[in-house]
């Protein structure tokens, strides 16, 4: 069975954050905070993104900041799609 290109390049870049030397970079994109998020806290959101390298962007919005907070989401999308290319 093939590996869906998305995965490969995830497991990659898990491979890589581990010391094998077949891994391969990919970008790390900002994660969104919603600061009155009620299912994961946003220190644990906080926690996550730091871990991964991600810039953090907060806004007050609870868990799903997509439909509270468009605006905000789509330009973080915005901004990481044209720093990548």
């Amino acid at each position: 069975m093939a590996v869906p290109p998305a995965l490969s390049r995830t497991i990659a870049s898990v491979s890589s954050r581990n010391g094998s030397s077949e891994g391969t970079a990919v970008p790390v994109l900002p994660a969104v905070v919603g600061t009155e998020d009620r299912i994961t806290p946003p220190t644990a959101q906080r926690r996550m993104a730091r871990r991964a390298g991600s810039t953090i962007v907060e806004t007050p919005a609870g868990h799903v900041s997509m439909l509270a907070a468009p605006d905000v989401v789509a330009g973080v999308i915005v901004a990481a799609a044209e720093s990548v290319g």
